[in-house]
């Protein structure tokens, strides 16, 4: 009801950005439902007893090698798509999050990693996932505007849609060589 008075009453953007915004309020609620603190307990209690084998401290290099390398081939292509960006991005992410278990809880393993990186590949990875939230909000709004808005609304938001889509694709290039500059690094 107070969405149709808003577009009764030409307020349309805000009543996307409304529900922009409790769309990403009901995901994080979701999220932390599934990852609380109690849940982490209890998944611990489950495996306390389990036997585990040892690991060869190369394994983590060996992981690390073989997303660096699913890296290197997606980087290959002359124009990644938005797709293949973001497949970068988890790439990098699955290796930030092996490095920072390794390097706290298993130095031997962290010996054959190259850590100098972590860093590197987590602000890499924070700044494709900038880029990927930003394209994917350019999308949504263009998508509601395309449904909800009346006309003379809609020219102005597609406007300011196509300064944003500049800027990202401004972003994009600069996403792209700072992969290519990462991937020269390592």
């Amino acid at each position: 009801q107070e969405r149709k008075e808003r577009i009764s009453t030409g307020l349309l953007f805000p009543a996307y950005l409304d529900l922009l915004g409790s769309t990403i309020n009901r995901g994080k609620a979701n999220w932390e439902s599934h990852y609380t603190g109690k849940e982490l307990h209890l998944f611990h209690k489950k495996i306390a007893d389990f036997e585990f084998t040892e690991m060869n401290p190369s394994v983590p290099a060996d992981f690390c090698n073989t997303k660096i390398t699913q890296v290197i081939t997606l980087c290959k292509k002359v124009m990644l798509t938005d797709k293949e960006i973001h497949d970068v991005r988890k790439q990098l992410k699955d290796m930030y999050y092996i490095m920072e278990i390794i390097t706290q809880y298993w130095p031997e393993g962290g010996k054959h990693i190259k850590m100098q990186h972590i860093e590197k590949i987590n602000l890499l990875a924070t700044e494709i996932g900038n880029y990927n939230d930003k394209r994917l909000r350019l999308e949504y709004l263009t998508t509601f505007i395309q449904t909800y808005t009346p006309e003379e609304e809609k020219q102005r938001i597609t406007v300011m849609c196509n300064e944003e889509i500049t800027h990202l694709m401004a972003q994009k290039k600069q996403i792209v060589k700072q992969m290519q500059r990462f991937l020269e690094e390592i």
